[in-house]
């Protein structure tokens, strides 16, 4: 087994116990939504607890037939249940919304790139696109578990540094330090999940109570630095309403990540 599936085959592991937890009072199997490829191995791994898999698959320039076409057949071979398919960028998918229920008990954001990347007019659909999902789930007032997984190849025009220099400004002496080394260190990872924690805290806490698992570095094809990074949504039962929430930074500082 080469390194990448060693690591992948342990971030499904991992993943796995803290859908457990996050997801243990839902009866009858959980509802997938994601990126699986066309190999589907994240939701083989966790064929037995799945009741029903909605995949994206956009597949390459001029041949997107070709990896929709063998993602069909891996849930044929498989005999995934209630298997749907949704052809298209998955970013465009969470933002139009149509077509779907947007009450999943699991979504899988499993990237090729980096989480944020702006466009010309400086916007990045992908954060709009994770922001607009968890707004999706609080309207249907449904509890989640969300996986992200990215690399720290990023292009977003100075916005990560931008945000992290915001949360220095409410953290503690000892999370100060750690936000100043995640904007100067090479190995981006660091910095992306102060930044990826700011946009699902600031979006999702208006609504639901918010855990964060452990985030998991690895190395990936090409030796790409790899970041997972997994949460656990919870409604608040008394909250009718979303309301202005003020996530604590120094609760992300104690993020240690798992080294595969």
């Amino acid at each position: 087994m080469n390194p990448f599936t060693e690591h992948k085959t342990k971030v499904r592991e991992l993943n796995l116990k803290a859908m457990q937890r996050c997801l243990e009072n839902i009866k009858g199997g959980w509802s997938y939504f994601g990126l699986p490829s066309s190999k589907m191995e994240d939701v083989l791994y966790w064929k037995e607890f799945l009741r029903s898999v909605d995949a994206v698959e956009r597949g390459l320039p001029g041949r997107e037939w070709q990896s929709r076409h063998e993602l069909m057949l891996t849930a044929m071979r498989h005999g995934i249940k209630c298997f749907k398919m949704h052809a298209g960028d998955i970013d465009d998918i969470m933002l139009d919304g149509q077509n779907l229920s947007w009450e999943f008990d699991v979504v899988n954001l499993d990237y090729t790139g980096g989480i944020t990347y702006k466009d010309a007019e400086k916007h990045s659909k992908r954060v709009e696109a994770l922001r607009s999902l968890i707004q999706r789930q609080a309207q249907q007032k449904k509890q989640f578990f969300l996986s992200i997984t990215v690399n720290d190849r990023h292009q977003d025009g100075g916005e990560i540094r931008t945000v992290l220099n915001e949360m220095i400004k409410q953290a503690e002496p000892g999370c100060i330090e750690s936000l100043h080394n995640a904007i100067k260190d090479s190995d981006q990872r660091q910095a992306a999940i102060f930044y990826i924690c700011h946009i699902v805290l600031a979006t999702g806490q208006q609504w639901f109570k918010i855990e964060m698992f452990r985030p998991i570095f690895y190395t990936g094809n090409r030796d790409y630095k790899m970041l997972n990074m997994t949460f656990c949504f919870k409604q608040v039962a008394t909250r009718d309403a979303p309301v202005t929430g003020v996530y604590d930074v120094n609760k992300i500082c104690t993020l240690t990540p798992i080294l595969l």
